[in-house]
């Protein structure tokens, strides 16, 4: 039953920033955590939406609102809430941030979107997307941006520091960490040079034509591979694994609702 259920500490926290269950004429909406479990399903299993079993009510009422949500920005607040409450109880590490890209397959049904960004790419595979993300030392998923797959990530670096900042309960949010790990594809002169001015560590290697000056934390470096490990388990969940939704705001939303639930679990645990 645990695969198809929100625990009720993870559900504890969200609750109260959900939309009042009351609907229009006095009739009371189905209830949200059903809801929200249904979404999940689908997210784990990456099945069509029609094909959400009636455990989890009606189809049409889990995709209508998980499409209203997204077009409020609600996930996306209760993404950044979820934050504020890690940072809030001390489990975020801000003395190093992982960042890296994963090109995933776009299916056949996600081309087409006539409206907004579509963050789709060509290659000799098909249809591409690249996820960007940045996790901070304990794994907690803290920024992710989508855009199309042959896209290089050192031109999304800076739009991944620059977003993604955590609100606190007492003081101005906090964005920087004390240093940056990436892998060769960050290596550029910019990017160290931004890195510098705001006063944040660069733990990028060099290619093998490039003069090394300079020290270079290797051991800080060897843990990268937490970044990589991360991102092979939110892709347990076959919706983020594979892309089917044809707007990239829905596809970038699957991984933040991904997100708050790993997140909520980590800091429950």
């Amino acid at each position: 039953m645990r695969r198809k259920q929100l625990s009720e500490g993870e559900w504890a926290k969200i609750q109260g920033l959900l939309p009042n269950n009351q609907g229009k004429l006095g009739r009371n909406y189905r209830n949200h955590k059903q809801v929200i479990e249904g979404i999940l399903w689908r997210l784990r299993v990456g099945a069509p939406w029609r094909d959400i079993p009636d455990m989890f009510g009606p189809w049409s009422t889990i995709y209508c609102r998980y499409r209203a949500w997204i077009k409020s920005g609600l996930w996306h607040r209760i993404f950044e809430y979820v934050h504020t409450i890690c940072e809030d109880g001390q489990q975020l590490d801000w003395s190093a941030h992982f960042v890296d890209g994963t090109c995933v397959r776009a299916h056949q049904k996600a081309a087409g979107a006539t409206t907004g960004n579509a963050a789709l790419g060509w290659s000799r595979g098909g249809l591409t997307t690249k996820i960007h993300v940045r996790f901070d030392r304990k794994g907690y998923l803290l920024n992710v941006e989508v855009t199309e797959g042959q896209r290089n990530e050192v031109t999304v670096f800076e739009q991944l520091m620059n977003s993604g900042q955590v609100k606190r309960k007492w003081g101005r949010p906090k964005l920087r960490p004390e240093a940056v790990v990436g892998d060769k594809g960050y290596n550029a002169k910019w990017v160290r040079e931004w890195a510098k001015s705001k006063h944040i560590a660069c733990v990028i290697p060099k290619r093998s034509n490039q003069t090394k000056k300079g020290p270079f934390n290797k051991s800080l470096y060897r843990q990268r591979n937490l970044v990589e490990r991360r991102i092979a388990h939110y892709k347990e969940y076959r919706a983020l694994a594979f892309r089917f939704e044809k707007l990239s705001t829905h596809y970038e939303s699957n991984w933040e609702i991904v997100s708050i639930f790993q997140n909520l679990k980590k800091l429950i645990s």
